[in-house]
């Protein structure tokens, strides 16, 4: 019989970061699960709407988590 020298394979994977399209009802709603498991860091955010950019601006992580999303969540303006 021959000895076969099994090793682990270690594999490093990346944090995953989702971009966002959309923040009215469903999008925050759907944002908000993903905060709230932990599942994956957003990074973006594309929405015209003032009030619905203002409402996805206002979601925040469980307590434990608020020092890694506060400097995740800004805004670009790109009207002229």
């Amino acid at each position: 019989m021959t000895d076969v020298l099994i090793r682990p394979v270690v594999v490093k994977l990346k944090r995953l970061r989702l971009g966002v399209l959309g923040a009215g009802w469903i999008g925050t709603h759907r944002m908000q699960a993903i905060i709230d498991a932990d599942a994956a860091d957003i990074v973006a955010i594309a929405e015209p709407s003032q009030e619905a950019m203002a409402a996805a601006l206002r979601l925040r992580a469980k307590p434990s988590r608020l020092r890694r999303w506060s400097n995740s969540w800004t805004r670009t303006s790109t009207a002229s």
